[in-house]
Order: C-alpha cells, then structure tokens, then sequence
C-alpha cells in the first residue's frame, strides 16, 4: 500500500470512528453532518497527534494549546473541599515542556479511555478520562478545540478534574 493511500485509508477510519463515537448529546439531536463530521474528525486527529507525542515524551506535545487557552484544574478531596486553580495555554506550554525530561525519566505515562466528542458553537468538544499510571489515579478531561488561524485544531480551553483525593490538610 502507498503512503498516500496508506494516509487516506487511515483518516477514512478516523471519519468512519468519529461516527461511531459521537457524544450522547449527539444522540438527540439530528444526525451530524458531514462538515461537522469532519470537524470531529479533525479535532480527534489533533488530539491523537498530542497523545501519540506525550507517549515518546516530546515536548511538542504542548504545542495544541492556544496561549490564551484557559485551563481550570479542579482538584476534589475526600473530606469535601474542592480547590480551584486557572492559568493560560502559554504556562501550561511551559510547565509541560520542562517536565518531559524528568517524566521520561520515571516512565510516567497516561492512558485515554471514554473518549467522546460532540459539535460545539465554537468548535468541537472532547471528553476523556485519563489513567496516570505512576500515580495509580484517573481524572476526568474536558477539551474544547477550534481551528487556530492556518486551520490546526488546537486547545481553547481545558478542564481537568481531579477526585478522591486524600485530605487536604486543612
């Protein structure tokens, strides 16, 4: 098989995926159509570029976030508090691409399972849980993802929750 249709082949099962997988608030409403389908698609692709380059520890796995990404981070404790904490694409650019190193190093890697996706006013939004396995602990995340201005899907806004943690230390 050829690279190109090697290349075809291989986003025809992502389009043919996106169908299948498409949210629940999908399930109400009227079938998508293809442009949406495509933007699905698209999201996803983007999306599994940066998992495929988190898994090889490369720091351009930060690369999907806007700059002016807003990322809320939700940590739940056992005894009730919940803290909250917000920053920006670019931080969370920075933060991530001076922790590869060191991740390498430990092995610490994630798995991505209950992937959904669904057409947003202003995008495409992307559900995941997320399975650290160093950590032995799973958060539950909220991509919302728009076309930048040379049309690459990148992160607009990202919610990560965090629950069950151990006492905060009030």
């Amino acid at each position: 098989m050829t690279k190109s249709l090697a290349c075809r082949a291989a986003a025809l099962i992502a389009l043919l995926h996106g169908f299948a997988t498409l949210g629940a608030a999908q399930e109400d409403s009227a079938s998508p159509t293809p442009e949406q389908m495509l933007r699905i698609t698209a999201a996803r692709l983007a999306i599994d570029r940066m998992i495929e380059l988190e898994r090889k520890f490369d720091p351009a796995c930060a690369d999907i976030y806007l700059d002016d990404a807003q990322i809320t981070i939700v940590r739940r404790y056992r005894d009730g508090e919940t803290r909250q904490f917000k920053t920006s694409g670019e931080k969370i650019k920075q933060a991530t691409k001076a922790a590869m190193p060191a991740a390498r190093l430990r092995g610490d890697v994630s798995e991505y399972t209950e992937l959904e996706s669904e057409i947003t006013k202003d995008g495409v939004r992307i559900k995941v849980k997320r399975f650290a396995k160093l950590k032995n602990a799973t958060t539950r995340i909220q991509w919302q993802l728009m076309p930048d201005e040379d049309g690459h899907w990148r992160i607009q806004e990202e919610r990560v929750e965090l629950s069950g943690l151990p006492k905060s230390g009030k």
